[in-house]
């Protein structure tokens, strides 16, 4: 299979003409134009990306910290290896993100990615500031690390990663799709099944 082809990040001789952009395999100049750009969903896109996050300290976590300690010993249990799941997912996110970007030869898609590296960032220091509130040290490196010594976790996490270590081995077009299909299971799967989970607790006025 015939190895992808990262794209310069320097390229004057990068081809300006909207109408030849390719989202992959492309002449990219790698220029940030906001006026011009061949997939429009691009513009609404990036516009409620950039007002889809929040700042961790804003939110007061003072109910959770008496709520947390009166979860039933599996509310509380499941609580934990949710979050470490996540830790772990967010931040696989960040670092894996970029390695799809180098391959992306449409600067406004490139953009949504950095957007998404960004908030995967916040994310993960929501999941900090939440464990840093709520438990002591000693605890929150056990929850921090659940996502390597829980036999379930460990599962879900390492078909995730195989895809993504594997393109990092082997650029070739399989290799992009399965780790893009990968993305989609974690973000579309992974991380929604378990904030309903933190969402059920909240409904029930439980945290």
């Amino acid at each position: 299979m015939m190895e992808l082809k990262k794209k310069p990040l320097f390229n004057p001789e990068g081809d300006p003409d909207v109408r030849l952009r390719r989202m992959i395999g492309g002449n990219t100049t790698n220029l940030n134009d906001f006026n011009n750009m061949k997939y429009a969903w691009v513009s609404d896109w990036y516009r409620q990306a950039m007002n889809n996050f929040w700042i961790p300290e804003e939110i007061n976590l003072s109910q959770d910290v008496k709520d947390y300690p009166r979860l039933l010993s599996a509310e509380r249990s499941a609580y934990d290896k949710i979050l470490s799941f996540l830790v772990f997912l967010d931040s696989i996110q960040t670092a894996n993100l970029p390695n799809i970007g180098a391959y992306i030869t449409a600067n406004e898609v490139n953009l949504c990615l950095s957007i998404q590296a960004f908030q995967e960032c916040v994310h993960s220091q929501s999941y900090s500031y939440m464990l840093d509130t709520i438990c002591s040290p000693v605890e929150r490196n056990d929850i921090l690390y659940q996502w390597k010594t829980d036999e379930h976790l460990l599962r879900r996490n390492t078909f995730i990663g195989d895809c993504y270590n594997e393109f990092q081995e082997r650029k070739d077009a399989p290799s992009l799709l399965r780790v893009m299909m990968a993305n989609y299971i974690l973000e579309g799967i992974y991380f929604y099944s378990g904030f309903m989970f933190f969402y059920n607790l909240s409904r029930n006025g439980k945290m």
